[in-house]
């Protein structure tokens, strides 16, 4: 491999703090138009805020959410019954959050909902009670609970692609119908099933994991006498010597390479929660897509360089791994008796 010159090594600094700097202008474009968000500009800094303004204004927005409901927009009618329960978090209000979640089929958090409003003293409760109570029963016959066991210590359970936590022997609740359930741990194999699940059943699911085998094969190391024991050339240290610094630059890169990737992958998973927030982007005769595109555009913007930052990262850190290596080895060679071994493992997982 023929010697690194400056010129190589300026162009390879070069380039990697190009890469950086680009991904601190694209944050700094991001961070300036989120500085004032639409909710913000509503009203003054100092607007003069009061007990009664919070309780008119949540009433208004349940009423908003009511008459939303009766034009079946069950969707807009639940931002706005959470809007009124983030003013003034009453019985009433999280109650008809629990009743539009159940005309969205969102069976889980309507339960939640609605045994949190039960347990409210809310004279609307007690007034409600009795419809309130065929809602949940209702809201019920969709539900069941699931208990997952396994064999590996600090497992974790993923259901219907949703990550759990740890695997505990504790029930779930979850959507009746069927459920796929996955383990993973490490030093293991993950392990994948579906269970059906009837309304009201506890179903349980027992997911054993084989664990993962290593095998080192070590070839015969066969000794070769040098041709030659003479002392190392300059030009063989000069060339070690570029192999070890151009092998910091590229591990540099990646590093650098790597932590801009991490930031672009946290802009946009934050623009893909701001686009998918309901309250913020379904409300009014706008959809969606016309009043929040503009997050989308920005998450897939930063999805994209993450991804080509990540693979950048990996081809970095393998060239420095290989220049790393490359160096060593000259170093060994020149300091070395006359003898050569070579040994190969072979690793099989």
């Amino acid at each position: 491999m023929p010697p690194f010159s400056s010129k190589s090594l300026f162009v390879v600094t070069l380039t990697i703090l190009v890469v950086s700097a680009t991904c601190a202008s694209a944050w700094a474009a991001v961070a300036e138009q989120q500085k004032t968000s639409p909710e913000q500009a509503i009203a003054p800094a100092h607007a003069p805020i009061s007990l009664n303004s919070f309780e008119s204004d949540a009433a208004a927005l349940i009423g908003r959410g009511i008459h939303f409901r009766r034009e079946h927009r069950d969707r807009e009618a639940l931002a706005s019954f959470r809007e009124a329960f983030d003013l003034k978090p009453t019985g009433k209000a999280q109650a008809q959050i629990a009743l539009a979640e159940q005309a969205l089929a969102d069976w889980l958090p309507a339960e939640q909902d609605l045994v949190a409003a039960l347990s409210n003293p809310d004279p609307w409760i007690e007034a409600n009670r009795t419809h309130l109570e065929q809602s949940l029963a209702v809201i019920r016959r969709h539900l069941a609970w699931l208990v997952v066991s396994t064999n590996a210590d600090g497992a974790q359970l993923i259901l219907n692609g949703r990550a759990m936590g740890s695997v505990s022997k504790d029930e779930i609740r979850v959507v009746a119908g069927s459920v796929t359930v996955m383990v993973e741990a490490i030093g293991f194999h993950p392990a994948q099933s579906s269970v059906v699940i009837e309304p009201g059943e506890v179903a349980r699911q027992e997911l054993r994991l084989v664990p993962r085998t290593l095998v080192l094969t070590p070839s015969v190391a066969t000794p070769t006498r040098s041709s030659t024991l003479s002392r190392p050339h300059e030009k063989d240290a000069a060339l070690a010597r570029a192999q070890r610094n151009a092998a910091w630059v590229f591990a540099a890169g990646a590093s650098l390479l790597l932590t801009a990737s991490i930031v672009a992958y946290a802009v946009g998973e934050h623009h893909a929660s701001q686009y998918n927030d309901d309250a913020r982007c379904v409300y009014g005769d706008l959809s969606r897509q016309e009043r929040c595109g503009h997050y989308k555009d920005q998450a897939i913007l930063a999805r994209a360089l993450a991804i080509a930052g990540y693979g950048a990262t990996a081809g970095a850190g393998i060239v420095a791994g290989i220049l790393f290596e490359r160096a060593s080895r000259s170093n060994q060679l020149n300091r070395g008796s006359g003898l050569e071994f070579s040994i190969s493992w072979r690793a099989k997982w």
